[in-house]
């Protein structure tokens, strides 16, 4: 007796005109659009950290070395109250809570909440770089004067440059989230941003730790 054997079947090749495209196999899953990759914003964001971290790490090695071999530090003469370095902690760690905000509200898709709080985190790092700027230009010594005054002004000035260029980027969010650009699952940049806002206020960490801290006797 003669057995049959079954034939499969085969789908048609592709006749799109204009392209040469070949066709899927039967059952194959369609293929994603092409575009940017998930995860595009905060790899790079990473990156970026990264090797924001080594330049700070390079900064406090400068100044911890610099620091060791000067038998008296900072110079003599130099005077810094703990006023302005103690309100600008503060400020940071407020603008880190509405920070936060932001983010949960955009994970939850509240655009209304989410623009309030960056908006909010805008104003006050224009309050800390206002202060930030008062620091720099009102202190009784120069950048070349001494070690000190050129670490103290490099220092300050580098965490000046972030938190400027946090104050950019929480407006770009403040202003998508106002348009509604955001939802549960599409929030890479606010991400991102939150990321480079946080990574700034431990770059004052160090920075406040290194001039004020471990440099008593600049307290006047």
């Amino acid at each position: 007796m003669a057995v049959s054997t079954p034939v499969r079947a085969t789908a048609p090749p592709a006749t799109t005109p204009g392209t040469s495209l070949p066709a899927l196999p039967a059952g194959a899953d369609t293929p994603a659009p092409a575009g940017r990759p998930h995860g595009t914003t905060v790899l790079g964001m990473k990156m970026l950290l990264a090797a924001d971290a080594m330049v700070l790490a390079s900064l406090l090695v400068a100044f911890f070395t610099i620091k060791g071999g000067s038998p008296v530090w900072p110079a003599r003469g130099v005077q810094l109250g703990t006023y302005l370095p103690t309100t600008i902690t503060i400020t940071l760690a407020m603008s880190a809570a509405s920070m936060a905000w932001m983010l949960v509200a955009i994970r939850r898709n509240d655009q209304r909440n989410a623009f309030a709080a960056a908006v909010l985190t805008v104003i006050l790092g224009l309050a800390v770089a206002n202060a930030q700027w008062y620091s720099i230009g009102n202190a009784n010594f120069g950048p070349s004067d001494h070690a000190y005054g050129t670490l103290y002004t490099v220092l300050l000035g580098f965490h000046l440059a972030h938190v400027i260029a946090g104050i950019v980027m929480v407006t770009v969010v403040a202003a998508q989230a106002l348009a509604g650009h955001y939802g549960s699952d599409d929030h890479e940049p606010a991400t991102a941003t939150a990321w480079f806002w946080q990574f700034s206020i431990v770059v004052w960490g160090a920075v406040v730790t290194a001039l004020f801290i471990l440099s008593p006797h600049a307290h006047a």
